[in-house]
């Protein structure tokens, strides 16, 4: 059930929606680049396709047209006169400036690549001529609109490689319509909209421009005019498709045939109805939206496909799909709460289920979600927004080529050769890495995958159990990804197959080990084949016979054979089974009536032949491939792979013949002359192979016999789960089977097949010895195993610690963790960093046996990470474990300064004359919405912020500074929280005064650091120590332009021990102090010391003498 979001298309009302929301997506077999062609594509069942007939998937943006969402009005104003090219000038020019940075793919924003967008969606916010109340009241500005807007930009649009895909929005919708936005009205504007816009020059049938017929359908009448109104229910269905159909058809009657995409209710998110209740016309595929808030979705993966599978994918298995609004990112403030997903859980899943139906062209988002600080700079100019559906769209455009992943295999055919081999073939697919095999049990599947990364057109499945009937199916590996299945092959069954490769002796052996052999009667020889070896008949009394009984049973059948003819004569046969002239059924290359070649099969004598004639006799003097089928009454001759003849009156099959003794190749039942000629590869199938299969005989190499067993077989164990296998070549194989066992010499399980000659062996048991061999199979056979190769598994370090915490005290740290389980552990290490981001050194000479450690060499008021390894016996080292943070505070440390701003600033100034405006003291939310805090921080009321609303700190580098007091002491720190919230936040700088000068950004903050009102300050230490003696701080904002960058602090305090050398707390550093702190001299004392070596030596005194005689 769609949750019912309240969403209303481009209200005023529902600006801060389309902020938040919007975007596009691009997708092929070259990148979408600058100048890249756009060839006119057109819907073919359900995809998208170019004049070529690849399958193409769409890329791209969303555009809005409304100055207010291009940079707050600043760039351009909205055209007043659309019949003026010149007051049309600067939008335009906007457009085409926004369309070249997104179809620009030099390096941007900090990576080696840039926007791969092939289209773009472009929301009529404001129609020429149009308006909500009246519609279309100027037809002379809607056609300057079109001409003076539409035409040009989609000019520019195709220099770049890119669709515009127009969609009507806007005035379309009548006066505070709300969700009832499908009623008689909208559909007459809508009619008249695309009448117009789809007969306009430029327009009409232009080779890159689409139609979207409406933006967001909300709810419809049951029937025109009787105010019933809604969605997710069958008669509104019918009636939406009732309301959309006289407007494909207003398009079409203008002969336009530019793809159109037709929406869906409940905001395009009830794709499905189409697939109960159809639209009809050409060039036409569905358009929708997909938000984390659709159906509850958020950011649950599995939901997020289930919603796929029952709303959209039954129009997708029917039309080509084009996704129009999609975006997400963690947004508790949205009030629809219709964005509030993350990457990995929404954005991950419906990037999956999109790209696995196929035919799914999307969008992420609109400009304004893609780009940052648009009201501050042109598109160019912007950086990549730090939005994480932005951030991932940027990631994954690259991905995505201009085929889509649909070319799956095709002509896939597969023959049980034995009952414990099938050989699959197809045909290879252009673009393809590599191929998975699939089978089942059942037709239709499921399927379980055989193997994956195969590279050849070809496999050999030696895994088969006697008896079982299988179904195959092959998909493609693309660079975007894996195609659809190929054909569904059951394997069909030779029962007799005579290869003729023996070269010696008397009989032709049956390959597939039935036994059907033959028989070289009068001295037939072995000679060169059309595959290795054939038999040579020499036309006088030569020929092979066939066991009684050899084709008994079949109702359906395949007699395939390559044959060499030296001469022809009028009635030799290729092969004639029966049981004399009364029963019997033959293939002859030439028959005297019609001197065309024949197969007849009769129960009655020559006057009962049921025939099928050729057009043409068998040439002599060349290899030639004949077969015939015979299913049900039909009956077709083929030679070389092509039907020269077919009965659709056959009454009579093998079985018909009853049990036949007299079965030869070569020679008649009658008294004609023998063959002439080499015979090859003889096989009788038991059942009608198709023309497909039949063309594929044609076209097959077989190799001489089967691939001896690999050579070379070696095993390394590269981790505790993984091993790596490697071998030599063999030629001739198609497939290498790699079998494993636990027991030395076996028996072995099969595990997979592959086409190289490596396999990397994964998710094995540590320190376990494994056996391998590895065989080899070709469409003749399975070689013998490899020799064994024995490996054992690496072993297992330990797991990382757990529960690792930290407690900082007087100049130490303190660490504990949870005890590792392992019976084989030897101790731990624990490893310190200063960065949060890594250059860990260990502190532990010795391995620590218990899980406990103190860190006495610390200093106060740094941040130390800690991360605690777990060690083995053999020395394996575990992963890190989490690492965890502390900073030592100084337990002897008061408070010297502070402001909490709850009744005033204390000591705490406003600075004139060094800055452009002041701090504002502040209780709950700033002016401006959408930035700021909602009050102080840890539940306090009052703080001070930046205000930059109109009036206040608006323009860049405009600068607040607040000051607080000198102060002496030493061990000092600064603490306070800040909150930096909207989109044009600029820099919060923290600048201390010292030794008569300032030094500027000891600590520093830019851009937005929160992602709502209601988010938690951020608390922070900034660390003094290196800065003895008396010290002033200042926090000085910077704006970086625009109404929503205020920024907040809150709780300053400076914390420290008071005057450095003060012994006797008199409040002034005097010959009582100096003669206690010569004492200490070179002693120890941690308490005394200031630059973290516990030591008083001349680091400290020169501290004490800056402090002489101060109070």
């Amino acid at each position: 059930m769609i949750i019912m979001i309240k969403k209303n298309p481009y209200q005023v009302s529902d600006i801060y929606h389309l902020v938040v929301l919007m975007v596009l997506v691009w997708s092929g077999s070259v990148y979408g680049y600058q100048g890249m062609a756009t060839p006119k594509l057109h819907v073919s069942g359900r995809f998208l396709q170019d004049p070529s007939g690849k399958n193409v998937l769409l890329h791209g943006w969303m555009q809005p047209t409304e100055t207010w969402f291009n940079g707050g009005g600043r760039w351009y104003s909205n055209p007043s006169d659309w019949t003026n090219p010149s007051n049309v000038a600067g939008f335009l020019n906007y457009m085409k400036a926004a369309a070249t940075v997104m179809s620009d793919t030099s390096p941007k924003y900090g990576r080696d690549y840039g926007w791969y967008c092939s289209f773009v969606r472009v929301n009529t916010d404001a129609i020429g001529g149009w308006t909500q109340q009246d519609g279309l009241v100027n037809p002379t500005q809607f056609n300057g609109w079109i001409q003076n807007f539409i035409v040009p930009y989609a000019d520019h649009l195709r220099q770049r490689g890119l669709y515009l895909v127009l969609s009507a929005t806007g005035p379309i919708n009548t006066p505070n319509n709300g969700t009832r936005n499908a009623g008689v009205v909208e559909q007459q504007r809508l009619i008249t909209f695309w009448q117009t816009v789809a007969g306009a020059p430029g327009v009409k049938s232009a080779d890159n421009i689409m139609f979207e017929l409406m933006n967001e359908p909300v709810d419809i009448e049951s029937s025109p005019g009787n105010g019933d109104w809604g969605n997710h229910q069958a008669k509104y269905f019918e009636a939406f498709r009732n309301w959309i159909q006289p407007v494909i058809n207003a398009i079409r009657n203008t002969g336009a045939d530019n793809v159109i995409w037709v929406p869906t209710l409940e905001w395009q998110g009830s794709p499905y109805q189409h697939a109960l209740y159809p639209f009809t016309g050409t060039n036409c595929g569905i358009a929708c939206h997909f938000y984390p808030a659709y159906g509850g979705v958020f950011d649950n993966p599995t939901k997020v496909q289930n919603l796929w599978n029952s709303q959209y994918k039954p129009a997708a298995d029917l039309w080509p799909m084009i996704i129009t609004e999609c975006f997400w990112f963690p947004m508790p403030d949205d009030p629809w709460n219709l964005c509030n997903g993350t990457t990995a859980g929404f954005g991950n899943a419906i990037k999956k289920a999109m790209d696995n139906q196929g035919n799914v062209s999307f969008l992420v988002g609109f400009l304004g979600d893609l780009l940052d600080n648009l009201n501050n700079s042109l598109p160019a100019g912007c950086s990549l927004s730090s939005r994480e559906g932005a951030q991932a769209y940027f990631d994954w455009l690259p991905t995505y080529t201009w085929a889509a992943p649909t070319n799956r295999p095709m002509g896939l055919s597969a023959t049980m050769i034995l009952d414990t081999q099938v050989n699959l073939i197809w045909t290879a697919v252009p673009g393809a890495t590599s191929y998975n095999i699939k089978r089942s049990t059942v037709s239709g599947g499921p399927y379980v995958t055989l193997s994956s990364y195969i590279t050849a057109t070809g496999f050999i499945d030696t895994s088969v159990a006697v008896g079982q009937t299988y179904y195959y199916v092959v998909s493609a590996n693309m660079p975007g990804g894996e195609s659809p299945n190929s054909n569904e092959a059951m394997p069909s069954k030779v029962r007799t197959y005579l290869k003729f490769n023996e070269s010696s002796g008397i009989t032709a052996f049956d390959a597939t080990g039935y036994n059907w052999n033959g028989t070289l009667v009068n001295g037939p020889l072995w000679a060169a084949g059309k595959f290795n070896y054939a038999v040579d008949l020499d036309g006088t009394n030569d020929y092979v016979s066939l066991p009684s009984g050899v084709v008994g049973g079949l109702t359906s059948c395949t007699i395939s054979v390559w044959v060499y003819l030296d001469t022809i004569s009028n009635w030799s046969r290729l092969f004639d089974f029966g049981t004399g002239t009364n029963v019997n059924m033959f293939l002859t290359p030439r028959n005297g009536s019609t001197n065309t070649v024949r197969f007849a099969i009769t129960t009655g004598g020559a006057g009962g032949e049921q025939r099928i004639n050729g057009i043409s006799a068998l040439p002599a003097g060349a290899w030639t491939h004949v077969a015939v089928t015979l299913n049900g009454s039909l009956g077709i001759l083929y030679v070389n792979g092509v039907e020269v003849g077919r009965n659709n009156a056959m009454t009579l099959t093998p079985s018909s013949l009853g049990n036949t003794n007299q079965n030869y190749i070569g020679r008649s039942q009658y008294s004609d002359p023998y063959l002439d000629g080499r015979v090859d590869e003889f096989r009788i199938y038991a059942n009608a192979l198709s023309a497909a299969d039949v063309a594929g005989l044609y076209a097959e190499q077989i190799p001489m016999s089967a691939p001896s067993a690999p050579t070379g077989l070696s095993a390394m164990a590269v981790s505790p789960a993984r091993v790596d296998l490697n071998w030599n070549d063999s030629v001739g194989a198609v497939t290498y089977n790699i079998k494993r066992s636990t027991v030395f010499g076996g028996p072995y399980t099969q595990i997979t097949s592959v086409s190289g000659t490596d396999y990397t062996d994964i998710n094995l048991s540590e320190s376990t010895t494994y056996y391998y061999v590895v065989s080899a199979a070709n469409s003749v056979g399975q070689s013998g195993d490899s020799a064994q190769a024995a490996v054992t598994t690496l072993a297992a370090p330990p797991a990382a610690p757990s529960g690792l915490s930290a407690v900082g005290g007087d100049g130490f740290v303190s660490l504990t963790w949870n005890a590792n389980l392992e019976s084989d552990l030897a101790g731990y290490d624990v490893y310190r960093s200063t960065e949060a981001t890594g250059g860990y050194s260990r502190l532990n000479e010795v391995l620590l046996t218990s899980p406990t450690f103190t860190d006495n060499q610390v200093r106060y008021y740094t941040t130390y990470y800690y991360v605690v390894r777990a060690v083995d016996r053999d020395s394996l080292e575990s992963p890190a474990s989490s690492p965890v943070s502390v900073v030592p505070m100084d337990p002897g440390a008061v408070v010297l300064s502070a402001a909490d701003f709850e009744s005033g600033f204390g000591d705490w100034v406003n600075i004139t004359g060094q800055d452009t405006h002041d701090w504002t003291r502040n209780q709950s939310s700033t002016l401006t919405p959408n930035t700021g805090p909602s009050g102080g921080a840890n539940g306090s009321i009052w703080y001070v912020y930046l205000e930059t609303s109109p009036g206040g700190a608006n323009v860049a580098g405009n600068t607040a500074i607040l000051q607080g007091p000198m102060i002496d002491g030493y061990h000092r720190v600064l603490t306070f929280y800040y909150h930096m919230y909207g989109s044009t936040t600029g820099t919060l700088y923290v600048d201390i005064f010292h030794e008569g000068s300032w030094h500027n950004g000891i600590w520093s903050r830019s851009g937005q650091q929160h992602s709502s009102m209601s988010e938690a300050y951020t608390p922070c230490l900034v660390n003094l120590m290196n800065y003895p003696g008396p010290i002033r701080i200042r926090f000085r904002a910077v704006a970086a332009g625009g109404p929503t960058g205020d920024m907040a602090i809150d709780s300053i305090a400076v914390i420290g021990r008071p005057l450095y050398g003060d012994l006797n707390d008199d409040m002034q550093v005097e010959l009582e102090d100096l003669a206690a702190f010569a004492g200490s001299w070179l002693q120890t004392h941690c308490s005394l010391d200031l630059d973290g070596n516990c030591l008083i030596d001349l680091y400290e005194f020169a501290a004490f003498a800056q402090n002489w005689m101060r109070e």
